[in-house]
């Protein structure tokens, strides 16, 4: 790969945080010389030093303020999470200076905002492209796969595990994603669900394991990849965040919140492929709130997501301001992230696998499925980055919003080291 052409005309925003780090050093060893930039000049002009690049310090949320450190920049990759926070300011600049915009967040609600920015993007000439690390490159790809082999289906379900240890940014921006609830795609709307509401026993290669639906990226990206209109994302969380949701769902309940089950009360037993069976404690259904353990409650059906006789709530699609008590809650959490979490080691990065397991289906009946086996997040996101900032500056998708499937392909994600199809 020849990265001369690249020289230092793009930037890496958040070097300074632990997967920006991961990506500015491999670029480096790459022979890429990108701009390192962040939030905090005691974390990034170090690394530049030591990596011989130059270093730009600014904030992420003031437009007015980043636009005169973009000079020289024709590409930006956004790696400071949560993406909430960062990625409306940065694009809003890379948009005034023609800049194309890249990040690597795993936030539905971010990606739905850039995604309304198609049209003055294309306008532009400019890409922007959300979304290019390991949360949603894999399953992203997969989706596109199983929907271009199956163009009948009309339901979509996603699931990942394997990550056991993440960075305090990763844990952040997925507990800023908790306080605000729960997500599904539905008749091509996103809605709302009880946090927690639906778990699913997801057949990996490497054996069942029980997800719980929480909103990914996936409810947005998978969308415009395939235009399927009912999707569900799952994953499997290391037991640390499992333990912080409950404590979010009970300090929650007061102000409208639905909780987790517990682990020992959740039903184990599921049918083919996780849908529906007559039998009423599969794990496909379960009581929709731990308070109402022992009553008899509506069954919840994870074909649909849906409470039966429950309306769905409407999306608007912007981010949604969070109200007093969820940023409460948030920084509270964002406070128990840091005194509880450890950035993972360095032979942690290198022996962590992951697995993503894809399901479509048509009318109730499963049309077919697909199992990814993956490095860990922090390696594939290093890889992934890295080869969407080479293709949007060397060869470079139509202008507009792109997931990585419609920049790259279907088959983007098999480009990279030890990713498999199972």
């Amino acid at each position: 790969m020849d990265n001369s052409n690249l020289g230092n005309s793009w930037m890496i925003y958040g070097a300074g945080g632990f997967s920006g780090r991961l990506i500015a050093e491999e670029a480096v060893r790459r022979g890429y010389r990108p701009v390192l930039a962040g939030r905090r000049a005691t974390t990034v002009v170090p690394l530049a030093e030591k990596l011989g690049c130059q270093s730009r310090i600014f904030p992420a949320d003031e437009p007015e303020k980043i636009i005169p450190h973009l000079e020289g920049v024709h590409l930006l990759l956004n790696c400071a999470g949560p993406f909430s926070q960062t990625a409306p300011g940065l694009v809003t600049a890379c948009l005034q200076r023609k800049i194309h915009y890249l990040d690597i967040t795993g936030e539905h609600v971010v990606i739905r905002q850039l995604s309304r920015l198609d049209p003055k993007a294309r306008e532009m000439g400019l890409i922007i492209l959300p979304a290019v690390g390991f949360g949603v490159v894999p399953s992203d790809c997969m989706a596109a796969k199983l929907a271009n082999r199956h163009p009948e289906a009309d339901s979509l379900r996603l699931a990942f595990t394997g990550e056991r240890a993440i960075s305090k940014g990763t844990a952040k921006s997925m507990w800023e994603g908790a306080v605000r609830g729960g997500f599904v795609r539905w008749n091509g709307e996103l809605v709302r669900i009880p946090l927690g509401g639906l778990i699913w026993s997801v057949p990996f290669p490497s054996g069942p394991k029980l997800a719980i639906c929480v909103p990914w990226a996936d409810i947005e990206t998978a969308y415009h990849s395939t235009k399927i209109p009912n999707i569900m994302t799952f994953v499997v969380f290391p037991r640390i965040l499992v333990r912080l949701l409950r404590f979010w769902c009970r300090l929650s309940r007061p102000f409208g919140s639905v909780g987790l089950p517990p682990l020992a009360e959740m039903p184990r037993r599921n049918s083919s492929r996780g849908f529906p069976t007559s039998q009423p404690n599969s794990a496909n259904f379960h009581p929709v709130n731990p308070a109402e353990r022992g009553r008899n409650s509506s069954p919840r059906d994870l074909t649909t997501g849906v409470v039966p006789g429950v309306a769905l709530e409407a999306v608007p699609p912007e981010i949604p301001r969070l109200t007093f008590a969820q940023r409460f809650f948030r920084n509270l959490g964002w406070a128990m992230i840091e005194r509880l979490f450890r950035e993972p080691t360095g032979p942690e990065i290198a022996q962590a696998r992951a697995e993503f397991y894809g399901e479509v289906s048509a009318a109730g009946k499963v049309l077919g499925t697909l199992a990814l086996k993956t490095p860990g997040g922090y390696r594939l996101t290093v890889d992934t980055a890295l080869a969407a900032v080479q293709e949007v500056l060397t060869s470079p998708p139509p202008p507009g919003f792109h997931t990585p499937a419609t920049a790259f392909g279907e088959d983007f994600v098999l480009k990279m080291p030890e990713v498999t199809l199972a």
